[in-house]
C-alpha cells in the first residue's frame, strides 16, 4: 500500500499524562494515524492509482506492532491508561466505520520495519 511516516508533534505528547517514556502510546498512535490518513482523505489519489479514502474500506487490514502492552489495549480496544485508551478507541472506531478487517499481531523490535532509521527516500 505504502509508507507514512512522520514525526509526534510536542502539542500531541503534551496532551498525554507526563511519564519517562511514551512507547506504548506513540505505538497506538502510529496504528490510528495510519488509519486516519487512509480513511479521511479527500479522496486523494493512491500511487496505483486507487482513491486513498477508500484503501481500507471493507478490507483485511493487517498491523503489526512491537510493543505487547500497545498490542494488547489495541486488540481489547481500550486500555487501562486513558492515553492509550483514547487511541484505542479511534481505531477501532474508524475500523469499525470503514467495515475494515483488523488483524494485530507482534512483531519482534529487530523486524519490525516503522523502527528503522528513515533517512532513506522510498
Amino acid at each position: 500500500m505504502g509508507v507514512v511516516s512522520g514525526e509526534t508533534s510536542p502539542e500531541v505528547i503534551g496532551r498525554w499524562r507526563v511519564r519517562r517514556q511514551y512507547i506504548g502510546q506513540l505505538e497506538a498512535l502510529a496504528l490510528a494515524a495510519v488509519s486516519t490518513y487512509y480513511t479521511l482523505a479527500d479522496g486523494a489519489p493512491l500511487p496505483d492509482g486507487g482513491n486513498r479514502s477508500h484503501a481500507l474500506r471493507g478490507r483485511d487490514v493487517i498491523h503489526y506492532v512491537d510493543n505487547f502492552g500497545a498490542l494488547a489495549c489495541l486488540v481489547k480496544g481500550d486500555s487501562r491508561d486513558h492515553d492509550i485508551g483514547r487511541l484505542a478507541h479511534v481505531l477501532s472506531a474508524i475500523l469499525v466505520s470503514i467495515r475494515a478487517r483488523p488483524w494485530m499481531d507482534y512483531v519482534r523490535s529487530a523486524a519490525n520495519i516503522a523502527d528503522l532509521p528513515s533517512p532513506l527516500t522510498l
